[in-house]
């Protein structure tokens, strides 16, 4: 059995999840995706691990269908957003900015044009 270097559970997620400790939807599902990875490398490929790692790869399954759904209504609730956003600046005659794009600063950075993980923009 291989040595668990970042040890994760899904009750440890729920209660950092209670408490607000997640500052990133990317944080939460690197830790869920952990979770897994840790179960399969802990319970190695043997006969005797064969159910651990079965249901393993089916909740992770599970978990990944049902994050893809939430993704897609975040992204439909932030375009409806942005949408009456637009419309109102529109109606103000006020240029647009998709301030989805913004950094810090308020500038639009060249890596946020281009795209990034995904995770780190949810």
């Amino acid at each position: 059995q291989e040595t668990i270097r970042e040890p994760r559970d899904l009750g440890t997620i729920r209660s950092d999840v209670a408490q607000g400790r997640y500052k990133t939807y990317g944080e939460f599902v690197r830790d869920v995706r952990l979770v897994f990875s840790n179960c399969l490398l802990y319970n190695t490929d043997v006969p005797a691990n064969r159910d651990i790692r079965e249901q393993a790869h089916r909740i992770s399954r599970i978990f990944e269908n049902e994050w893809a759904r939430v993704t897609l209504l975040l992204w439909e609730q932030s375009e409806r957003g942005e949408l009456e956003v637009r419309k109102e600046m529109a109606e103000k005659g006020e240029e647009y900015v998709d301030r989805r794009l913004l950094n810090d600063d308020n500038e639009v950075t060249l890596e946020d044009l281009l795209g990034g993980d995904m995770d780190d923009k949810l």
